[in-house]
């Protein structure tokens, strides 16, 4: 069978004996980026926030909470330890730890990635592979916002690791890997599949073989099954199986059956959509790979491919394998339509097996060690100025923060504007440590509620259906409207340019902070909207 270690010069000396020191001066470079580079003034948002609030209360708690929390709670759970130790009672300390816990397991990263590309290629080819995933600047910018793909591709780097490794105990490591990365994302437990086949392609059907086998599959249950009893107790359902199930009823339901939802599947209604859904799937993932390629992989994966298939041995499969079922849990979500590209990053340390291929076969050209340094300085280099450029939105996104914080002391109730998102962040800084609840949405429940305008034709009817307080999900109604230079929707628009015709909505003077969006800020007047509407009727 072919050696995938194509090439290897063993008369290289300067790279195996300064080895170990080269890559602990890229991890401490990746690092050095990171953390100069991390907003420490701005809280993190949207999902990542809801890890965070879910930590919090783990940690005042000392437990799973009880109610409507994320399923999935394995990166919750890590950032709870730490917050434990820090013991910090700001808001934006905590912030800062769950970005800084990221931004470190990205660099540590490179350890993993580093050996697996090691069993295929030499070790300074090895070192510039991982460093195509610690410095790529979509992975840099996902860690700043304290997502748990960092922790996720962690798991997976060493996962994969394990299973091309010959010796069966790592398999082993490997499955009890599967089932935490489980705890993390529960899409994660489809890897058993290729775990077994894997383990079967490497071993021979024994008696001994199999009997290890059982061992593992003993290993992961005796993870999930505890882990599940828990989340059961705490939230209602097992946040494994459970999602697995939810998942497939709404494939039966909507793409089979073609019943509609609110995310609609293109194709006809109670018709079977199952082609619009491939087809979406399909469209969806071939532009995400390309964005996902920028700036590095591009110019080194297509030639990569081939040479790794080329000198393709039984963990060149092994790899495929675990790539393919990796990429039909983010093929389901881009098929519904949920375009984040940032889905593919578990992608990413295959890739860097894939890359190395290439960046072997130039220094092999170029017969020159001193490539290797150069590409290195490029890719650190143009990582650090690619990044840098988001440098410049801190300060604007300081002040996006700091008005949101200003607008929620007098608001209960806002539409959506460009820079809401950090309306959440706000309302929980003002109450940290202490946590709201998460509504049946699976949300935190905080003091400031927010609404589309984009499903409304008119004011009126907006005011009307979003004014009322929300009983189910303990949300505020609508009280305030907030129009910047980037509102489109039309019936926030003909307020700025009539304003006189609006005479229950009440313009408010709020002390922003260089507020370069221009925004506006309304003062709802029931008692005058309501004598518009009786007049209207």
């Amino acid at each position: 069978m072919k050696s995938n270690k194509i090439q290897i010069n063993s008369k290289s000396e300067f790279f195996p004996k300064y080895s170990k020191l080269l890559l602990v001066v890229i991890f401490l470079s990746s690092l050095i980026i990171n953390l100069s580079f991390l907003g420490y003034d701005i809280p993190i948002t949207n999902d990542s926030l809801d890890y965070l609030v879910h930590a919090k209360e783990i940690s005042n708690q000392g437990k799973l909470p009880i109610g409507n929390y994320p399923s999935n709670d394995g990166w919750p759970i890590l950032v709870s330890i730490f917050l434990n130790f820090s013991n910090s009672e700001s808001f934006l300390n905590d912030s800062n730890l769950q970005k800084i816990i990221a931004t470190i397991l990205v660099s540590t990263t490179l350890i993993p990635i580093y050996l697996l590309c090691k069993k295929f290629v030499r070790n300074e080819i090895a070192m510039i592979s991982g460093s195509l995933y610690i410095f790529h600047p979509l992975i840099i910018k996902n860690s700043f916002q304290g997502l748990t793909e960092s922790f996720f591709i962690l798991l997976i780097a060493f996962m994969l690791l394990c299973m091309i490794s010959k010796n069966n105990k790592l398999s082993m490591l490997g499955i009890f890997l599967i089932s935490i990365a489980s705890v993390v994302r529960y899409e994660a437990i489809i890897l058993v599949i290729p775990f077994t086949i894997s383990y079967f392609l490497k071993n021979k059907f024994t008696k001994k073989t199999v009997l290890v086998f059982l061992v593992g599959l003993l290993i992961f249950v005796s993870i999930i099954l505890p882990v599940s009893m828990m989340r059961i107790e705490a939230i209602g359902n097992d946040g494994i199986f459970s999602n697995i199930t939810g998942s497939g009823v709404y494939f039966s339901n909507h793409i089979i059956q073609g019943i509609p939802e609110d995310d609609i599947i293109p194709g006809e209604d109670y018709s079977n959509k199952s082609l619009n859904f491939i087809s979406r799937s399909a469209e969806i993932f071939v532009i995400s790979i390309g964005l996902t390629m920028i700036p590095f992989f591009i110019f080194v994966i297509p030639t990569g491919v081939y040479f790794f298939f080329k000198n393709r041995n039984v963990n060149t499969w092994v790899l495929v394998i675990f790539a393919i079922a990796l990429s039909l849990p983010v093929a389901y979500a881009f098929g519904r339509g949920i375009s984040e590209p940032r889905y593919l990053f578990v992608l990413f340390p295959i890739f860097c097996v894939i890359s190395s291929f290439t960046l072997q076969k130039i220094q092999d050209v170029t017969k020159s060690k001193v490539i290797i340094f150069i590409i290195l300085s490029c890719v650190i280099f143009s990582t650090s100025l690619l990044v840098n450029e988001s440098r410049e939105n801190i300060m604007f996104e300081k002040n996006a923060f700091e008005n949101a914080v200003i607008i929620t002391s007098v608001a209960n109730g806002i539409n959506y504007y460009s820079q809401s998102k950090y309306i959440e962040a706000a309302d929980l800084s003002d109450g940290w440590p202490d946590t709201p609840e998460f509504d049946k949405g699976r949300a935190p429940g905080t003091k400031t509620n927010k609404f589309l305008t984009s499903e409304y034709d008119s004011l009126e009817k907006f005011i009307q259906e979003t004014r009322g307080y929300d009983y189910e999900n303990q949300r505020n109604g609508l009280t305030h409207l907030i129009i910047d230079k980037h509102t489109e929707d039309k019936i926030l628009r003909n307020i700025t340019n009539n304003e006189s015709k609006y005479d229950y909505l009440e313009k408010i003077e709020l002390n922003l902070k260089n507020d370069i969006q221009e925004l506006i800020i309304y003062k709802i007047n029931f008692e005058k909207f309501d004598d518009v509407i009786s007049k209207k009727q």
